[in-house]
């Protein structure tokens, strides 16, 4: 009986042990980071956008191979923080499309790069997205192609093209986007709005196609855009950016100096929406680098000092609603800081660059609508460092730069896309990927039904939808890595909806349809296979 008991309990504490090495294994191998099942992913998600084939990036990160060839430098530039380029500090204020990698993801490369770059089981590995160079926006309202055009041979290309405007009423845009035609030589671009005719006037007496950024008056171009290619800027609802009849596009674009002799006929593209439907989203330059904005100007920084302004708006006389901003400045700014201080005397943070660098400037989209309540007043705070510390100082030695606006001179200020004030304006999402698990905002998903088949789907998916109150819905389908690829708004007062959406021109993957209301949203999975 001792026997059988001392064998029993030899065998239960064989077990146990087996158990638990098998449990420490298991562990071990779970924690194996490999291409397959996370790198793959991390990249998709924040680098490829730039980094594949005849885009902006230097190299792709496409594939397996791609990524061990450069991984060292990965995890080199991602430690130092400088990718992805995302210049807003996410700790002072979230905006939409916010590309910053998390402390698992900036772990997950390390350990990987530290351990030779397993590929995993490359079957596992999610299917890449698929860039193609055409637009990722589906049936585009309208087209604004720019001339074929050579790269000269300068050491900075600023050049602007001007599109004269042919349309004689107000038109809202609801979606935008810039499509590159040699993206392996563009850097950035801007594009806004001249009412003037001014800008159309310089193209038009400057040799060739489109003229320096510097040539003639340079007229106060109202910025709308400001981005590099490979995104769908979008808004909700029925929300559209005003653009008013007979004001020309002005199109500026950065290329890089190496592209000497190359050429390049890149072109946007726009989706309207019905202005009946419209409410306006204006563009406003609320600080500037001249009085009352500038505080403490001239705007001079003189060669070798360190010099930070201070910038006020008007006090805001009655209730706006923001959706974005974007600051602007030139080569030697090296910060900026912008916030607004409430009647009540809170200070609420919109935007904070700490290292500001030229060629990575932009506009960004709030993540939900704010109001600006009448009496508040928003601030900017930017530095300026004309020293030779500053490796971006275009002068060597320096030399004292002023604002004048060209690009070897210096600027302070920022637009910010608003609108008149509506209750409910505040409850507006702009990034429904951001609120996606979070509590605080209403999900509609228990006021209506909505289903759709076949799932998957090969050609087409229909989307049958009930119970919505609101007069308006937005139906969106977004890619996994959010691209905007279709998009329609509906009136669903008190009917069952039911619309289809052509699959045809998506690639096998998994997709999202969103459907917003102006009091929430909801998601929906589906699956596109060819």
């Amino acid at each position: 009986m001792k026997s059988y008991a001392a064998k029993l309990s030899f065998l239960m504490i064989t077990c146990c042990m087996m158990s638990f090495l098998l449990s420490i294994a298991g562990k071990s191998h779970a924690q194996t980071i490999d291409w397959s099942t996370t790198i793959a992913s991390i990249l998709y998600d924040h680098c490829t956008n730039c980094h594949h084939e005849g885009a902006i990036a230097p190299f792709p990160l496409m594939t397996y191979e791609d990524a061990a060839t450069w991984s060292t430098g990965i995890a080199t530039q991602v430690n130092a923080g400088i990718m992805p380029p995302w210049p807003p500090d996410p700790d002072y204020n979230h905006l939409m499309n916010e590309n910053v990698l998390s402390t698992v993801e900036i772990d997950a490369i390390n350990d990987w790069v530290n351990n030779d770059m397993p590929s995993g089981d490359l079957n596992l590995a999610p299917a890449p997205p698929v860039y193609n160079g055409s637009s990722l926006m589906v049936d585009p309202d309208e087209t604004v192609l720019l001339p074929v055009f050579e790269m000269p041979n300068i050491e900075n290309v600023y050049w602007r093209f001007v599109s004269q405007s042919t349309s004689t009423e107000t038109r809202y845009i609801n979606a935008m986007e810039f499509v590159g035609g040699n993206n392996s030589i563009i850097h950035h671009v801007t594009v806004g709005l001249d009412a003037t005719g001014l800008a159309w006037q310089d193209d038009q007496n400057y040799p060739g196609p489109g003229c320096p950024r510097d040539f003639g008056v340079n007229p106060g171009v109202s910025v709308f855009m400001s981005q590099s290619e490979g995104r769908v800027i979008s808004l909700p609802q029925h929300l559209g950016f005003e653009v008013p009849a007979e004001n020309d596009y002005v199109t500026d674009m950065h290329y890089y100096a190496s592209a000497v002799g190359q050429v390049d006929s890149s072109r946007f593209n726009l989706k309207y929406i019905d202005t009946t439907l419209a409410r306006a989203v204006k563009t406003e330059k609320i600080l500037y680098s001249k009085p009352p904005s500038l505080l403490d100007g001239p705007l001079e920084i003189a060669a070798n000092t360190v010099k930070t302004f201070h910038l006020q708006s008007e006090v805001f006389a009655e209730d706006k609603s923001l959706i974005g901003l974007g600051p602007h400045s030139h080569q030697i700014c090296t910060s900026w800081e912008i916030y607004m201080v409430i009647p009540t005397g809170d200070t609420i943070p919109l935007i904070k660059i700490p290292k500001w660098v030229f060629t990575w400037q932009g506009s960004y989209l709030l993540t939900k609508v704010l109001k600006i309540p009448a009496g508040s007043q928003i601030f900017g705070t930017v530095t300026y460092d004309n020293t030779a510390n500053n490796p971006n100082n275009p002068s060597n030695p320096p030399q004292t730069v002023y604002g004048n606006g060209s690009m070897l001179g210096e600027m302070a200020q920022a637009h910010c896309w608003m609108m008149d004030y509506q209750a409910g304006d505040e409850d507006i999402i702009l990034d429904s990927a951001f609120y996606g698990t979070s509590t605080g905002i209403s999900n509609i998903a228990q006021q209506i039904e909505i289903n759709l088949f076949p799932n998957p789907a090969t050609e087409h998916i229909t989307i049958v939808c009930k119970g919505l109150k609101e007069s308006f819905a937005t139906f969106t389908v977004y890619s996994q890595l959010g691209q905007l690829l279709w998009q329609q708004i509906e009136n669903v007062s008190g009917v069952e909806k039911t619309m289809s959406v052509d699959c045809t021109r998506f690639p096998t993957g998994i997709y999202y349809l969103t459907v917003q209301t102006e009091t929430g949203i909801d998601r929906k999975k589906f699956v596109v296979l060819k």
